[in-house]
């Protein structure tokens, strides 16, 4: 297997190793290790095994796809399977520092180990060294930048690598949160005004009465199930929609299945004509109904409990798309073609970023910003660390207004609720906000954590389908995971240990 491996490491961040004892310090590798084979453990190779396995069938994996699919081809080729739109990277250069680190700084990030008494470290990693933390939560590429330097960057072997941009999947509704609140704190966009008077053609839909922060925040209430469930895809939803067409009824959506019908329309889910005609009784050659991401946001109900707007957290991805429809009505009376024409002009293109990104689109050429970005790791991290710095690039352009960067981290008006739904915190203008940390968080584990206090960014790029609240062994398939697998605020607080441990270090 070719080793495609890299780890950076700042010429400063000599500190992170000097500041080592003799007695904590991690072993360093054999000479004759490579890359790989300090990467490759029994961990990663048990999900080998297991994919190995299980490729076949409709799993939570493939299951938006025409055909399975190997989960980190996937992450690394949407463009492949899917429309996508180019948001430029612009001209401004890259000014972060980054020097090529030996083995040795390999190793020791490999062998980085918990405290085992440090009550700031969750239990279930105490004692335990990244490397094992990384593979048993299936990590594709592993980014960490301290006082605005690349002080480790960690790519899989055969998978990822700096020049790979990967899904960052529900991480891209930050950039649209990011973007609404721009638009807010400029005085372009009225938070406190309804999405109805904004966009009139959502009149009638589970919107009326909602405010533009409701949005922004999750807490207007409609009938959405969020939850990823292929029995929705592969019964519930053929089998309601064949009966509807039998009976010759209109197209509805079918209750409880929400976000899984949301896949036929919004430029994931690329089914085949011969397939879907085999579906629904040889009568349609595409699925009935809506075929657009706006289309499809219309046919949205008001909540089946009345509940009120505004009162309580839900993750729903279809806020996120209605706040870009908004955004969009918004930026096009200000000049801009569109979002992501508003994106690469006013934030991509002026943070020296390394590759373009990409955005996937339905069929009337609309960006998915509920889950549809790709991006590199390096570029996800200085998206990152422009929030952590102010809203200053590295080049020390301000970018985005301090007001907005401080809204977000913390909120002066309409303060949300608890998210309770995701163990606490809370959720502000698309980003989700864990013990001060503001932190953009995608399916399968796609996390830029930014924490102002440590001066930390952390970027992991991930196929984890326990990242959610982890796994027990044999939970996910049996079998697998053969340990438990932490979930994501394990890892958040993993992350912010790191970054403690930086800053005693560097002080």
């Amino acid at each position: 297997m070719t080793t495609i491996v890299a780890l950076l490491c700042s010429a400063t961040c000599a500190y992170a190793f000097s500041s080592l004892t003799e007695g904590n310090a991690p072993p360093s590798a054999p000479p004759d290790q490579t890359f790989e084979q300090l990467w490759t453990g029994k961990h990663l190779e048990s999900f080998e095994d297991w994919y190995a396995t299980g490729r076949t069938g409709w799993n939570k994996y493939t299951y938006f796809y025409q055909t399975p699919v190997h989960p980190v081809w996937s992450m690394l080729n949407l463009q492949q399977l899917t429309h996508t739109k180019v948001v430029p990277k612009g001209t401004e250069v890259n000014t972060v520092p980054a020097n090529a680190c030996d083995n040795s700084c390999v190793s020791f990030w490999f062998n980085f180990v918990f405290p085992t008494d440090d009550a700031s470290v969750p239990k279930e990693i105490r004692g335990m060294d990244l490397r094992k933390l990384l593979t048993l939560s299936m990590t594709d590429g592993f980014l960490v930048m301290h006082q605005g330097k690349i002080v480790g960057e960690l790519y899989a072997p055969g998978g990822q690598t700096a020049g790979s941009n990967h899904r960052m999947y529900s991480g891209t509704k930050s950039y649209c949160g990011l973007m609404a609140q721009m638009l807010a704190t400029g005085g372009a966009l009225n938070t406190s005004a309804l999405v109805t008077d904004i966009v009139p053609a959502l009149d009638g839909s589970g919107y009326e009465g909602a405010t533009v922060r409701q949005v922004m925040d999750m807490t207007a209430e409609i009938q959405w199930n969020e939850i990823i469930d292929p029995n929705c895809l592969t019964d519930r939803i053929w089998e309601e929609t064949r009966a509807d067409l039998r009976a010759e009824k209109p197209w509805q959506m079918t209750k409880d299945c929400e976000f899984m019908q949301y896949d036929l329309v919004n430029g994931i889910g690329n089914f085949r004509p011969a397939l879907i005609h085999e579906w629904y009784d040889g009568k349609v050659f595409e699925p009935p109904g809506p075929r657009t991401i706006q289309g499809y946001l219309r046919h949205i109900k008001k909540h089946p409990d009345n509940l009120e707007h505004g009162k309580k957290f839900t993750y729903r991805t279809a806020h996120t798309d209605v706040l870009a429809w908004i955004v969009n009505e918004t930026v096009t009376g200000l000049g801009y073609h569109g979002p992501e024409h508003y994106f690469e002009k006013e934030i991509w293109s002026k943070l020296g970023q390394n590759l373009d990104a990409l955005f996937v689109t339905d069929a009337s050429n609309v960006v998915y910003w509920g889950a549809g970005a790709s991006v590199s790791l390096r570029d996800a991290a200085n998206f990152g660390e422009m929030l952590r710095n102010g809203g200053k690039s590295t080049a020390g352009e301000q970018v985005v207004d301090p007001r907005v960067i401080e809204e977000i981290f913390n909120p002066s008006e309409d303060i949300p609720p608890e998210a309770h739904e995701w163990g606490g915190g809370f959720y502000r203008s698309q980003f989700y906000n864990w013990k001060g940390a503001a932190i953009q968080v995608g399916y399968f584990g796609q996390f830029v954590y930014i924490n102002r206090k440590l001066d930390l960014v952390v970027v992991k790029h991930s196929h984890d389908p326990c990242f959610a609240a982890g796994c027990k062994p044999g939970e996910f398939k049996e079998g697998y995971p053969e340990e438990a697998v932490p979930g994501k605020h394990v890892l958040f607080d993993a992350f912010a240990y790191i970054g403690k441990y930086l800053a005693a270090s560097s002080s």
